[in-house]
């Protein structure tokens, strides 16, 4: 088999979520062009929020890959379903999804590459290449053979060899996209990794099942250069570092600030750190001297024994939480808040108690949103044993499936609420943080302080939320059908 031409692709859920409106488009598809493209291939990447692939740009195609996440599944397979009947290529799939979901990936598509995918893809279009039918011999590949049978190769080791570049060229429209008067006005950042993995084990995560709880560095000479490379791209200097916990290491993370800093890089990031990271005075200043504006805290849940319930790795505590916040504004550092509501220790009312302490806090944005039942968790684990998780049934799926969404729903029944009280106290809550009073207050910092992100991040957030308030009252439909059906399932019984 010939393989010239490839297509990656991204797909956005139907539903409103944060990301198409931000318009990152991950760091999977680009790594994994980039791979490619080096081994000799014409790669081509399509990220719906940014360029979606027209379907004549596809036809050309001699293998068409798509990164998927819970959010995006059900979009991924029709389109794969499509692309296999209409075009006759093969389909593959990588992320975390069909990480955890092979065999229902498998029903609609031909491979499924587990975990860190950009050694398994290269071996497996170097086989395609050579006609084998056997692909038993690539770590990390689930596929099926002629006869229809699905084979799951053993898991591939973590790889070491990171220090790569991603050519975020090859991601169609980007250039353009970076170059537009609203990414002059609130840019989202390029996205630059310094590490993979985290060692934290929350019960309600996938991170450390596929990247691993062992953290992998990169070189600071390659982040450096993936820095100037990126600034050069997009025409800005604004860099998100994607590592999934910026400053788990914080002896490293000073030297490669103060290596930011001696290169005078003139960036300007954000990144995502935990509460513990205030606790170090040097490291504080380091970050804001670097040219850290944004941080994006987990901070989860204001109660402790929710924290205790998530698993919450390291010593955060209310105490530690209540300390963070306001030392990250005294560096003069932003911070976007994440809350996960609806644990068993929570109760009726823990979502507006929670805005009501970020608006005292000053919290810059806020994003509270429902615990996720994510494939490959232990909280998934634990939901199904005891019937908690709300499913839809479809035939071309296969049978029984839960509608992720963008993750503003409520799949689960709670333990102390039920899940239409807390889908609904989630609504009011964001529409109580972003209101008109709140967007008012932000907007005044324009003039006392010269400050326009607060004002941006609550006329976004606003919008969001409006853009999110019909599907949401659907959901909450769909969501009482769930629970009278239950309801007449045990009557049954």
């Amino acid at each position: 088999m010939r393989i010239r031409r490839i297509a990656i692709l991204r797909v956005d859920p139907d539903s409103s979520n944060v990301y198409s409106d931000f318009s990152h488009p991950g760091l999977a598809i680009s790594i994994i062009g980039t791979v490619l493209k080096n081994a000799g291939y014409d790669v081509a990447c399509y990220v719906d929020a940014i360029c979606p692939a027209s379907w004549d740009e596809l036809v050309g195609s001699d293998l068409v890959a798509l990164t998927v996440n819970s959010a995006c599944f059900r979009e991924s397979y029709q389109l794969a379903d499509r692309v296999r009947r209409e075009i006759g290529c093969p389909a593959v799939y990588g992320g975390p999804h069909v990480t955890f979901r092979p065999d229902e990936a498998l029903r609609h598509g031909d491979f499924v590459a587990r975990g860190e995918g950009e050694e398994t893809i290269l071996e497996l279009v170097r086989a395609l290449e050579a006609g084998h039918t056997d692909f038993s011999a690539i770590a990390g590949l689930s596929w099926r053979d002629t006869s229809g049978q699905v084979h799951h190769n053993p898991d591939r080791d973590l790889s070491h060899n990171i220090d790569m570049i991603p050519d975020q060229s090859l991601i169609k429209g980007f250039r353009a996209f970076n170059r537009r008067p609203s990414q002059r006005i609130f840019p989202t950042g390029m996205l630059v990794s310094t590490s993979r993995g985290c060692p934290f084990k929350c019960g309600f995560c996938t991170i450390p099942q596929v990247t691993g709880a062992t953290m992998r560095y990169r070189d600071h000479d390659a982040v450096v250069a993936d820095i100037r490379q990126q600034m050069a791209f997009s025409g800005h200097p604004y860099i998100y570092f994607a590592d999934d916990n910026f400053a788990v290491n914080a002896k490293r993370l000073k030297k490669l600030l103060q290596r930011f800093i001696d290169e005078r890089l003139g960036m300007r990031f954000s990144a995502q750190i935990r509460v513990e990271t205030t606790r170090d005075p040097e490291l504080m200043a380091l970050l804001k001297k670097a040219g850290c504006y944004l941080v994006f805290v987990g901070y989860e849940s204001l109660n402790d024994e929710t924290l205790r319930e998530y698993t919450k790795g390291g010593r955060q505590s209310f105490n530690l939480i209540d300390a963070s916040v306001k030392e990250f504004h005294k560096h003069g550092i932003l911070i976007h808040g994440m809350f996960v509501i609806g644990a068993d220790a929570d109760v009726p009312g823990t979502a507006m108690r929670t805005v009501k302490w970020a608006e005292q806090q000053k919290l810059d944005s806020l994003q509270m949103l429902p615990i996720c039942p994510l494939p490959g968790t232990p909280l998934l684990t634990r939901l199904e044993s005891k019937g908690r998780v709300f499913k839809s049934f479809d035939d071309e799926l296969g049978g029984e499936y839960i509608p992720y969404g963008a993750g503003n729903y409520v799949l689960y029944e709670p333990e102390q609420m039920t899940a239409i009280e807390l889908q609904e106290e989630l609504m009011d809550a964001y529409f109580r943080f972003y209101s008109i009073p709140n967007l008012l207050r932000a907007s005044l910092k324009i003039v006392t302080e010269g400050a326009i992100r607060p004002a941006l991040f609550q006329f976004l957030g606003r919008r969001l939320s409006r853009k999110a308030a019909p599907e949401v009252h659907r959901h909450i439909r769909w969501l009482g059908d769930r629970r009278s059906q239950a309801r007449e399932l045990r009557r049954a019984s």
